[in-house]
Formats: C-alpha cells, structure tokens, sequence
C-alpha cells in the first residue's frame, strides 16, 4: 500500500495498492492530483472532519472519479449548515457537499486486497476521524509535526476529547507514520 500527500489548502491525500485507490480530504484541485490517478480506480473519497478546507474541492473529483463520500455523520451539522464559516473566518461558503456515507469506528475500506480501518478521534470536531493503514494513520486537524494540536475554539471543538485522542495516537507503534491535515507527516 502507498500513500501519496499533495500539500494545499489542506493536505490531501491518495492511499492506493493494485490499480485502486481512495482519496483523503479533497483540499487540494483536481489537477494536482490527476496525473497520479491516471491508471487507479478510485472507489471512494474519505473526509477526515467535516472543517471546509478538507473538502473544499470535492465536487471537483466527485465529477472526476464518480465515487461515493464518507465523513463520520457527528460532522454533518458543520457541512449542512455552512454560516459558522463566515462568523469564524469571514469566509462566505453556501457550498453544502453531497455525503453519500458514513464513517465509524471498525469501519473497514478495502484497496487492492490492503485494508484501511476507520478510528473515532473527536476533539478537533465531534466527528474526527483517523485512517489507520500498514504502518500509517492520517489523523485529519488532530497533531501536526513539532506538537501542535487542532484548534477547539471553533463549532464542535472539545478540548478534553482532543486530548484523549491524541492518547490513543501516541500508544500506536513507534515505526508508523503520522499524517496531519496541514504540515510534513511525523513519526
């Protein structure tokens, strides 16, 4: 299994294994990553947190790729009612985008024959999830390199379940790779 990071509005990522592949957080447009999908069959698109700038180009590869969306339904409420945007970053977004899935805990995406597996970590947002694969997990606004955490002062935000989530990231073996929403992966 590979995992590609195309660095942008927010980090997206590709995740593929034998001519199939899943795209994580479309913050990035469509031609940044074209090139790379060109002999993949991109079976689904994954959003880590329901936060714009993780899915702010998604329409763009939903025409491209014609596959469904899954983000965790806690962050439905972010997407479907898009006014917080503009009272925290004075950013008007009527721009609602079409969740055809669900992500939850166990949940389990099959590329190739490798398994990605689906992981709750609230706090960043209710909804916040990780994508654990061989030796990887993208954890969306949760950590970033040098020890930053993902903001709580924003709609959702939970400071006491961010910490609990960075707990469970932190127990996951030393030899895996992290991959935050914005920034270099770590270990």
């Amino acid at each position: 299994m590979e995992i590609k990071l195309f660095s942008g509005f927010s980090n997206t990522y590709l995740i593929f294994y034998d001519r199939e592949g899943i795209i994580v957080d479309p913050g990035n447009p469509i031609s940044h990553v074209k090139e790379y999908t060109r002999n993949l069959e991109i079976t689904a698109i994954l959003i880590t947190h329901g936060h714009f700038d993780h899915y702010i180009y998604l329409e763009e590869y939903k025409r491209e790729f014609n596959c469904p969306t899954y983000m965790n339904p806690k962050d439905r409420f972010l997407v479907d009612d898009p006014s917080w945007i503009f009272e925290n970053f004075g950013i008007h977004m009527d721009y609602v985008p079409r969740i055809e899935g669900e992500l939850r805990e166990g949940d389990e995406f099959i590329i190739g024959g490798k398994t990605l597996r689906i992981i709750e970590i609230p706090g960043h947002s209710p909804g916040s999830v990780g994508i654990v694969g061989e030796k990887f997990v993208i954890v969306g606004d949760l950590i970033f390199e040098g020890g930053g955490v993902g903001r709580t002062d924003i709609p959702g935000g939970d400071e006491s379940l961010l910490k609990e989530s960075i707990r469970r990231i932190l127990e996951f073996p030393e030899d895996f790779w992290v991959y935050p929403g914005h920034g270099k992966p770590f270990k």
